[in-house]
């Protein structure tokens, strides 16, 4: 029986749209995940009150603090009655995801309401997203707190801006984290070169559709980032290390099988190297989809 082509990604993070075909034609798919950053406050602004002496907005970028520790240099204490906002610069792209991480210490909210709200750019309004319902009193209480769908809304000039309010002037609360987990997907520009492979090919070609190159691997070790290579139907009996990726700036690097036809990566009497087991390496790469296989 014919081997189908077996996919190694070792750092599935940056592995998009990896599909193979069997002879059965089922199909297996391992999506790339988009690349997700914490985020810290930068710049932090007071609208009501201020920055205590002595603390500073930098200490918001990580949970430092548990149970009642009180380490002045390392939160920020808010006034009763504060209002302040941080923003988020999580950069270009489409929001996939976006979830604020904090680690509060102060009244729970049936003694005093504090509320976290994410600026709706298209509305132009502060839309609520969360208070201290999850706190214990005065003991410090980690929580993550998601934007709600849709996410583009809160983002304007790859920014994003969240205000932190006090529902009454009784009591003051303290922040030792207070960060962003942003999820960013990037949309890729039109494809910068186009490569082809056939099985009537050499690998001393440039590549071109008149004059193919031999082997999937060279294509694998030659494409430039944001570049299509189609794959001539036939069967290539080889084993491929992609050692090529794409880029955030150029977009994805496409491996395909040529419209209409079907290209099989075919490992019967394929030596693999030593400590590989599939025909298909893929080792710290990123922006790669291959399709059609």
């Amino acid at each position: 029986m014919r081997h189908t082509a077996l996919f190694t990604c070792l750092a599935l993070a940056s592995c998009d749209s990896v599909t193979t075909q069997t002879a059965h034609d089922d199909e297996r798919e391992v999506s790339q995940l988009a690349v997700t950053s914490v985020v810290a406050c930068n710049p932090l602004a007071f609208t009501i009150g201020s920055l205590p002496s002595g603390q500073s907005a930098s200490t918001l970028a990580q949970r430092e603090l548990s149970g009642t520790q009180d380490v002045w240099a390392n939160y920020v204490e808010f006034s009763g009655g504060s209002e302040a906002s941080c923003t988020f610069n999580v950069g270009s792209g489409t929001a996939a995801g976006l979830s604020l991480g904090l680690n509060y210490r102060g009244p729970q909210k049936s003694e005093m309401r504090w509320t976290f709200d994410a600026y709706d750019n298209a509305a132009q309004a502060w839309v609520n997203v969360g208070d201290n319902a999850f706190a214990g009193d005065w003991t410090w209480s980690a929580s993550s707190i998601s934007l709600p769908a849709p996410l583009a809304r809160f983002v304007a000039a790859g920014a994003v801006r969240i205000r932190y309010k006090a529902v009454g002037s009784a009591d003051a609360s303290q922040l030792d984290e207070w960060s962003l987990s942003a999820t960013m997907e990037s949309t890729p520009p039109p494809d910068t070169a186009t490569y082809f492979v056939s099985t009537s090919g050499s690998d001393a070609n440039p590549g071109t559709e008149a004059a193919p190159w031999r082997h999937i691997n060279k294509a694998a070790q030659t494409a430039i980032p944001g570049s299509t290579v189609k794959v001539r139907g036939g069967t290539y009996n080889e084993m491929v290390t992609v050692t090529v990726s794409g880029s955030a700036a150029a977009g994805y690097t496409t491996f395909q099988s040529y419209p209409g036809e079907t290209a099989v990566i075919d490992g019967t009497g394929v030596t693999v190297g030593s400590g590989a087991h599939d025909v298909i390496l893929m080792e710290n790469r990123s922006y790669l989809r291959w399709k059609g296989f």
